[in-house]
């Protein structure tokens, strides 16, 4: 009985200075639900899928003062997607292949850090230092027309008017070509350089790269650009954008990327675009236009259109959203192809 109350104390006694300081740790997330309707010129079909631009997904965050003007962080984010939004496919039977029962969950990011006066190191799974380099967008309608305009019907296949699918799909025509996403890493980013930029360098078992993030405010309006460079073993990716939000609420972003591909006959493909873009009360309006060279194949071009609206609700962390987008394929090996049109309403609320 004594050596049962010894080792309750002694467990109490080790656990309590524990649980004392151990890290805050904040709850948040979000769920992205919308209605997508397709068109490939033959089929006509709807889909109920999660947004790609913004995925649905949960995370615990928090940081700790550890003295002397160091924090120590962590975070892990989890996201879970039914039907995603760049995956969902046309049926030639006139089905819809929505998703069914056990959705897994994928990883996002898992990692630690510590930051102070010298900036932050951070070790785990996240973005490369690249990610969002060639996305700057201050428009307002990233939620519906983001950079990576893959996200929405990436998996949507070109067809002639027979219904064949002749060439490939939405995504194996065109790329941002915005870093490497995430991957497990380590990475420095540094301390504000003149209160409006950083420098981040990242890399892991296959890859290196670097970026500059900027983000100011300057004649009355505000201003954010990026650019970055990645290396892999075959190829390499240099990519930049800018975006400047006039005080009056108009807007005016582009951005540009290309892809170094080693070997003997390997494509070089590149991607440009322009978007205009307008605020007002609660509410966003943009249009925008990309074009990507060489993605699948060399002299075959990929154009898009997209026309964006973002509402925010006057209740907090509530947005509704549509979007309306035109692909059209063009060059090499697309004669009798037909254009995809795309319409997507929905809504995301965050918690």
């Amino acid at each position: 009985m004594k050596k049962k109350a010894l080792a309750i104390a002694i467990a109490t006694a080790l656990t309590a200075p524990m649980a004392a300081h151990a890290v805050k740790v904040k709850v948040s997330g979000q769920v992205n639900k919308a209605l997508m309707m397709s068109d490939d010129g033959t089929f006509s079909q709807t889909h109920i899928v999660d947004n790609d631009n913004s995925s649905t997904r949960f995370r615990f965050s928090g940081s700790e003062d550890l003295g002397n003007g160091v924090t120590a962080g962590l975070i892990w984010e989890v996201q879970q997607q039914s039907n995603p939004s760049n995956d969902v496919k046309m049926k030639a039977t006139g089905d819809v292949s929505d998703s069914t029962a056990g959705v897994p969950f994928f990883e996002r990011r898992a990692a630690v850090y510590f930051k102070g006066g010298f900036g932050r190191v951070l070790l785990g799974q996240y973005q490369v230092a690249a990610d969002g380099a060639v996305e700057k967008d201050l428009s307002g309608t990233s939620l519906a027309d983001y950079g990576s305009r893959q996200a929405v019907a990436g998996d949507i296949a070109y067809r002639t008017s027979t219904g064949a699918t002749p060439v490939s799909d939405i995504e194996a025509n065109y790329n941002n070509f915005d870093g490497l996403s995430r991957r497990d890493l380590i990475r420095y980013d540094s301390p504000k350089l003149g209160g409006a930029a950083n420098v981040s360098v990242s890399g892991g078992a296959d890859f290196w790269d670097a970026a500059l993030h900027v983000k100011t405010s300057f004649g009355g309006g505000k201003f954010a650009a990026g650019a970055a460079y990645t290396s892999q073993p075959t190829r390499d990716t240099t990519g930049l954008s800018a975006s400047f939000l006039f005080s009056q609420g108009t807007s005016i972003t582009a951005h540009w990327a290309e892809q170094d591909n080693d070997g003997v006959g390997s494509r070089d493909p590149d991607v440009y675009g322009i978007k205009l873009g307008h605020k007002f009360g609660m509410n966003s309006v943009s249009i925008s236009y990309s074009e990507a060279s060489d993605v699948a194949a060399v002299g075959r071009d990929s154009e898009v259109i997209s026309l964006a609206w973002v509402h925010k609700l006057k209740k907090p962390k509530v947005e509704l959203y549509a979007l309306y987008r035109n692909w059209e394929l063009s060059g090499a090996g697309t004669a009798g192809i037909d254009e995809i049109d795309v319409v997507m309403v929905g809504s995301r609320i965050k918690f």
